[in-house]
């Protein structure tokens, strides 16, 4: 799969979801959604859902990211003397064992950067699982043949996605600030400031319970959460409150906080400011009774280069290791290629001495054998210039047709018989791409008698699409002008 796919994957109590997004000439687009129910909490079941997901087919690890949920992890502060990151991640794997109550060996630890002071001094937020957790995860994705590249926190996320948020709206919010993001089953509350994660705790409350009767319990939930972020001086006091719900009955909520903390209030969607590729529906996604994609849309449109990692160590080794043989493979093959081609010019040069060296030797006595030697090597020289002056490379032909071809165009099989006759054929996402595809062919200097032999709707998992054939003829005295 190309590296301009990335896919986030997350797993919840309630469903599997899974967003897909590439890149465009606009920048990062969405182009996929699947949104499974949970019927049964068994590895297997899980393993069954994501397997039936059908942009997950074939997708190279490096393009897939996978959400662990809040209430699996441990956030920590530590505040550390030193402004080197590898210092910094010494002193973290070091320090953060006397403030969990597992080992060393039974966590997968990451942290970021919060702030680094005049002093010296940086503060941190180490992020921490347990190792059984990623494991878990690593079994249900390895159930559906699939191996991801990064294990990241819901979190951090929901974050991601509101600064995103913020870009779109070309305002950068800064201040202390509560994220309340309400999914079916489960809500996450995240306190951030100066766009970072302070603290973040999941409550077991969710859109089911956005009713008047259980309203008082959101507010309980949050009264914990703000007491405990108050009691270790996480930060700033919180100055506004932000809800992320597709649920009308959120604006009920709104107005409590309100009257709770005296504060201002949004109701923001995760689908706001969202940019899609054109022939993705949005409309089935407001219809599904509260579930959150907060969390994997803000993956998508987050920096993988910033992005934490809770794989387990030993996946990091195996897949640096597999990476590296793989670096090692290209440049072996490289190698290879230079030596071929430099042993291929050194004895051209050879063939070519020993030739003139011979005609030398005998021109004294084979004036008239020389000449004719020479009119033939000058006619045959002729013929191979006239030969490849008409001849267009396969290379070439398959430079054109990818500049041709649109994004939606998916090629089946391709031909070129000895007379200049292009076979090609494959299927489209709509006809009207098939027929731009015609088009761009038919202004190609390259190309002639650009024919569509046909165009038909079919039904291709579960999506229809337009198989075609398309057949033209090469024009040589064309790419030879351009060739002048």
């Amino acid at each position: 799969m190309k590296k301009d796919i990335k896919i986030a994957l997350e797993i919840t109590d309630s469903h599997v979801k899974c967003l897909q997004a590439k890149v465009s000439r606009g920048g990062l687009v969405v182009s996929g959604c699947d949104i499974k129910e949970i019927h049964e909490s068994s590895d297997a079941h899980l393993s069954k859902l994501v397997g039936e997901i059908i942009f997950l087919k074939n997708i190279s690890e490096e393009n897939l990211f996978v959400v662990i949920p809040r209430r699996f992890a441990i956030l920590k502060h530590l505040t550390l003397p030193s402004h080197d990151e590898e210092e910094l991640k010494r002193m973290v794997s070091l320090q953060i064992v006397d403030k969990i109550p597992y080992s060393r060996d039974d966590i997968v630890l990451d942290y970021v950067v919060l702030n680094k002071d005049s002093s010296g001094h940086a503060k941190v937020l180490a992020i921490i699982v347990h190792k059984e957790v990623a494991q878990r995860y690593l079994k249900i994705l390895a159930g559906a043949g699939l191996t991801p590249h990064k294990l990241v926190l819901s979190s951090l996320e929901i974050l991601d996605w509101f600064l995103y948020q913020q870009s779109q709206l070309g305002s950068a919010h800064r201040e202390p600030t509560a994220i309340i993001n309400i999914d079916v089953m489960h809500s996450e509350v995240c306190l951030c400031y100066q766009e970072n994660l302070l603290f973040s705790r999941n409550i077991n409350y969710g859109a089911r319970d956005l009713k008047p009767e259980s309203i008082s319990g959101f507010i309980q939930q949050m009264d914990l959460t703000i007491d405990a972020y108050r009691k270790q001086r996480m930060g700033p006091d919180i100055t506004k409150i932000f809800i992320i719900s597709t649920m009308l009955e959120a604006s009920q909520l709104k107005i409590r906080f309100q009257e709770e903390y005296k504060l201002t209030v949004d109701i923001l969607t995760p689908l706001d400011n969202l940019p899609c590729q054109k022939d993705f529906k949005l409309a089935p996604l407001w219809n599904q009774n509260g579930v959150s994609l907060t969390a994997g849309l803000g993956l998508l449109f987050s920096n993988p280069k910033k992005t934490i990692n809770l794989l387990p160590q030993e996946i990091h080794h195996t897949t640096r290791t597999r990476l590296r043989k793989r670096e090692w493979v290209k440049l072996g093959l490289g190698i290879f290629l230079s030596m071929i081609l430099g042993m291929s010019i050194f004895m051209v040069d050879i063939y070519r001495d020993s030739m003139y060296l011979k005609q030398i030797q005998k021109k004294s006595d084979q004036i008239k054998s020389n000449v004719e030697q020479a009119e033939r090597k000058i006619q045959a020289m002729r013929f191979i210039k006239e030969q490849f002056n008409d001849r267009i490379l396969v290379a070439d032909i398959v430079s054109e047709l990818y500049d041709l071809m649109p994004l939606e165009i998916s090629l089946r099989s391709f031909s070129l018989d000895s007379n200049g006759l292009i076979v090609i054929q494959g299927f489209g996402q709509t006809g009207a791409s098939v027929n731009a595809f015609q088009s761009q062919l038919v202004s190609s200097p390259f190309l002639k008698d650009v024919t569509l032999q046909y165009a038909t709707q079919r039904k291709r998992l579960n999506q229809d699409v337009t198989d075609f054939k398309i057949t033209c003829q090469l024009s040589p005295g064309q790419s030879n002008e351009e060739n002048k």
